[in-house]
């Protein structure tokens, strides 16, 4: 997990916590389509989570950009989660 000033950080950064621990590497990706833009073949978006999400967190995919290239040079993020846990965290919530 994240820490700031030794406490745990509000939000954690998906795509780290899945290539760190979920045994997914490719997750930190470049979001960028090389070529595209100025920030092309870097990371720039990004998604962020609080600690509950982060544990029903199933996968994080950066889509192939065949599809969406003409639209935006940014890849789709893709974020799956396990629901019983996310029915599980909205249930604590409310």
């Amino acid at each position: 997990m994240l820490l700031t000033g030794g406490t745990p950080a509000a939000y954690v950064d998906l795509a780290r916590h899945a290539a760190q621990h979920g045994g997914l590497p490719d997750a930190e990706g470049p979001t960028v389509i090389a070529g595209a833009v100025r920030d092309a073949g870097q990371r720039v978006d990004r998604q962020y989570g609080s600690g509950g999400l982060v544990g029903a967190l199933h996968s994080l995919v950066l889509e192939q950009p065949d599809r969406t290239s003409h639209i935006s040079p940014h890849r789709p993020i893709v974020a799956r989660f396990y629901p019983e846990q996310l029915v599980r965290l909205l249930s604590e919530g409310a």
